[in-house]
């Protein structure tokens, strides 16, 4: 064999670049991605409080850590160190089956990574074969969230692109909203999911938190054409630092205060809404935003003042 010349595994391994990605077959578990648009909005603490409602109510839930910036999923739901992690399953050292922990409130946790410097994988081959394990899951899970942290990166829109839905997590910080509004604005017009969500953190008032919502989704109408759904508002409540504090889900360690109650009706408004919705094929997905018109293409000039 010419040592110059590729051999056949190069090219089957090219070939497969170069293939469409498949998409979950019909007993997946259907996966909602959560994304705040900057840190310290409590994207962990809602994904991980989320998921514990979830399951309270029936729903047989697995939670991942996807945020590489800055994992603390596994300290929060106090998990072992010494089992394996996101970043094995991305390097092909285990198996998602190898590395799930059982969590707080009877879900199940696939942990981010332990070491700061491990680094994973960044190919798309690895990453798909994450999905694909994921997507095997379905006879055991009904649902997958995924906690991506805050910010955008490839991963993570390789990741939003492969889930039935997105919850973007705010606060009425204004740079929050404005960043959130970004990450929205990026998500819909690289054909993310047909879902889009919004959820009002640590919000000092409860009229504010709604005129937060209806900003951000009269811009998402008029500058993007989608509306964003309202999944819930979450008040400041002294009881949520108290429970981080204690490593403890806020909806198990207090489950009378008022932001446990409102993180409960948000589960249930998820399982009334985004859970029933259809899934589509990623070929349904993906569409090319419309040609903007003279009187949408004025509007979008205008958008910088929001």
């Amino acid at each position: 064999m010419d040592p110059t010349q590729p051999d056949q595994a190069d090219f089957l391994r090219q070939l497969v670049r170069r293939e469409p990605r498949s998409g979950p077959p019909p007993d997946a578990p259907k996966i909602l991605a959560i994304l705040g648009g900057k840190g310290g909005v409590g994207t962990t603490t809602v994904a991980t409080n989320l998921a514990v409602a979830l399951a309270e109510l029936g729903n047989r839930l697995l939670l991942v850590d996807a945020d590489f910036q800055g994992s603390d999923l596994a300290a929060f739901c106090q998990l072992q160190e010494d089992r394996g992690t996101l970043i094995d399953v991305l390097n092909g050292r285990y198996g998602v089956h190898e590395v799930l922990q059982p969590g707080p409130g009877g879900i199940q946790v696939l942990p981010g990574r332990w070491v700061p410097g491990d680094r994973a994988s960044s190919s798309v081959e690895s990453e798909d074969r994450l999905l694909q394990q994921l997507y095997s899951l379905g006879k055991h899970v009904e649902t997958i969230l995924i906690d991506l942290g805050s910010g955008l990166s490839p991963r993570s829109r390789r990741f939003v692109e492969a889930s039935d839905g997105l919850l973007l997590v705010t606060t009425t910080d204004p740079v929050s909203v404005m960043d959130t509004y970004a990450a929205a604005k990026f998500l819909v017009l690289e054909d993310r999911p047909s879902w889009l969500g919004v959820c009002v953190n640590q919000s000092p008032d409860e009229r504010e938190a709604e005129q937060v919502v209806q900003r951000l989704n009269l811009c998402c109408q008029r500058f993007l054409g989608r509306s964003l759904q309202a999944a819930g508002k979450i008040s400041f409540d002294s009881s949520a630092n108290r429970a981080l504090r204690d490593r403890l889900p806020l909806v198990l360690s207090y489950r009378d205060a008022i932001a446990a109650t409102q993180l409960e009706a948000m589960a249930q408004t998820l399982l009334e809404g985004w859970a029933c919705q259809p899934r589509k094929s990623l070929s349904q997905e993906r569409r090319t935003p419309p040609a903007a018109s003279s009187s949408s293409t004025t509007a979008r000039n205008r958008e910088g003042a929001y």
